[in-house]
Parts: structure tokens; C-alpha cells; sequence
């Protein structure tokens, strides 16, 4: 498989210091970035075809210990081997997007960090995940969210809850709160029922 990365840089900054506001993170990131890119886009391609599409407002690039750190990513993931629909062409190639506040990447370790207001779309599913921040081991196929930290999920008209402790398994797609949840789930009759909290059990989702 091909891979390869197109940057189209809008203004590109070199830099003798850290410019952006990562607050409690900030000690994190105190090393002199090689590049900061603003206003700008990445595609990847992967056998000739964008797999994935991310605009940013500003990215800096930590080449030497290979750490990315943006700032209002947009991001969309593209199904390469979707065939064509003159009626829906854009919405059938999609097949997930999302958008962060603030992400860190640590490339080395395919670590992720994403913050300051972050949500995430499944198109084809029309699940919806959203919260203050997440962390991805892509390794490990974990995502989570800090254990205290609120997280709503929502799919079509079928579900819609929120609670804390959350963490899902990326490779099962499966998802569990360790803490208590609240929110209405529809019945295959169509009548929604209220979640009740629960301290004890988490909610899974295949």
C-alpha cells in the first residue's frame, strides 16, 4: 500500500519559540518547534486515493522527537474504495469526521491527545461521540477520557446518553461508562425509555 502525505501551506512561520496556549499541558511542550504552519490542510493518500483530510488553524512540528501539536483541527476520514453516487457522491465517500480544540500527536509512540471541546462522527453508523477531551492509544485500540470528565453519545434517534468514565475498545467498537449514565434509549417499539444511573454497570455499545 502507497502511502504519502500532500501539505498545501498557506503560510508557513519559523519560529524560536512555542506560541501555542496549551494550559495545564503547556509544561509538556516548553522545547523550540521546528515549524508552524497556519491555515492550512493535509491530505493523505493512500494507493493514489485521499484516505484522510485535515485542515488546521495552526500546527506545530516537533521534528526531532516527532510530536505534532495543532490548534481547530477539522478532520475527515475518506472510504478510498467507495464507488461513485451522482446523487449523494460526497456523503457516501465519508465515512467519519470530527473536530479538536487542541490535539497533540505523538507519532513515535501513536499516542494521541485531543482537547478543548471534541467530538467524533461515525457517518455510516450516524453515532456521534462528544466531550471536553480524549486520549487514543492507537496501539492499544483504547480511547477514553479522563475519569471525571462528562461524555455524551448519541446514535440516530435509537440512543442518546451521557456519563463519565468512559472508555472504548476502537477495534471491537465496543464502549462502556465505569461510572454512572443517564439518557433515553428507544426500544424496538419505538418507545424511548430513561437510562437510569447506574454505579455499577456500564452501557456497551457494538
Amino acid at each position: 500500500m502507497k502511502r504519502k502525505w500532500l501539505l498545501i501551506i498557506i503560510s508557513v512561520v519559523l519560529v524560536s519559540s512555542c506560541s501555542l496556549n496549551y494550559g495545564d499541558k503547556k509544561n509538556e511542550f516548553d522545547k523550540m518547534p521546528n515549524f508552524v504552519f497556519k491555515d492550512a490542510s493535509l491530505d493523505r493518500y493512500e494507493d493514489d486515493k485521499v484516505s484522510l483530510k485535515i485542515k488546521f488553524e495552526e500546527l506545530e512540528v516537533y521534528d526531532q522527537d516527532k510530536i505534532w501539536v495543532g490548534k481547530k483541527i477539522h478532520f475527515t476520514q475518506i472510504n478510498k474504495n467507495a464507488k461513485s453516487d451522482k446523487n449523494n457522491k460526497s456523503k457516501k465517500m465519508i465515512e467519519s469526521k470530527g473536530y479538536a480544540g487542541l490535539i497533540k500527536i505523538d507519532e513515535e509512540k501513536e499516542q494521541y491527545f485531543l482537547g478543548e471541546k471534541v467530538f467524533f462522527e461515525d457517518v455510516k453508523e450516524k453515532l456521534l461521540i462528544s466531550g471536553k477531551a480524549f486520549f487514543w492509544d492507537k496501539n492499544a485500540g483504547l480511547l477514553y477520557a479522563p475519569s471525571k470528565d462528562i461524555i455524551s453519545i448519541k446514535k440516530a434517534d435509537e440512543l442518546y446518553i451521557k456519563g463519565s468514565g468512559f472508555i472504548a475498545n476502537t477495534i471491537s467498537r465496543e464502549f462502556e461508562f465505569s461510572n454512572s449514565i443517564e439518557g433515553t434509549i428507544s426500544t424496538e417499539k419505538n418507545e424511548p425509555e430513561q437510562a437510569e444511573k447506574n454505579d455499577s454497570e456500564g452501557e456497551k455499545n457494538e
